[in-house]
C-alpha cells in the first residue's frame, strides 16, 4: 500500500476515534499520531492484518495519552469509513 493511502487510513481513524472518545491524544498531537501511524504500518504492515496493527501503532505514537478503543471498535470505524 502506498504512503498516501496509509496516511488518508490513518488520518480517518484516528479522527473517527477521536470523535468516539475512544482515544486521548496530546495537545497538538493529531499530525503527530496520524503520522506514526501511517509509518507503523508501512514499517510492520506486510502481511498483517491492519485492524490489528492500527491499535498497535496507535499505542507505539508518543502523541497518543491513552487508547480505549478494542480491535473490533477500530473495525467498526474502518467500516465505517467506506459507507
Amino acid at each position: 500500500m502506498s504512503t498516501a493511502f496509509l496516511q488518508g487510513y490513518a488520518r480517518a481513524v484516528v479522527r473517527g476515534l477521536l470523535d468516539q472518545g475512544l482515544v486521548e491524544i496530546s495537545e497538538g498531537g493529531l499530525e503527530q499520531a496520524v503520522s506514526d501511524v501511517a509509518e507503523f504500518l508501512v514499517k510492520h504492515g506486510k502481511n498483517r492484518s491492519a485492524i490489528g496493527l492500527t491499535g498497535k501503532a496507535l499505542l507505539s505514537s508518543s502523541a497518543v495519552e491513552e487508547l480505549f478503543a478494542t480491535d473490533e471498535q477500530i473495525k467498526a470505524v474502518v467500516d465505517n469509513l467506506s459507507g
